[in-house]
């Protein structure tokens, strides 16, 4: 989804475009544990209101997985 030569600036325009479910796939995709972990750093989230569909939800997944792509791109 998110293209290896450019970092997605527009969080809530991705999320809109890849649809909450698809940004969760590749959350898991790309770290199943680093996920989770992430996500309850952040209190994005409770175990039931992961699977819902909530774009505040989406938002949260979709800005850590752009900060995950900045951070593999700056090493």
């Amino acid at each position: 989804m998110l293209k290896s030569n450019r970092v997605v600036q527009d969080i809530e325009h991705y999320v809109k475009q890849c649809s909450f479910e698809n940004v969760f796939k590749e959350s898991i995709f790309l770290d199943q544990v680093g996920v989770v972990r992430s996500l309850n750093e952040l209190r994005a989230v409770s175990t039931t209101e992961l699977f819902s569909v909530s774009t505040n939800n989406a938002l949260k997944v979709a800005k850590w997985l752009v900060e995950e792509k900045k951070q593999m791109f700056n090493v």
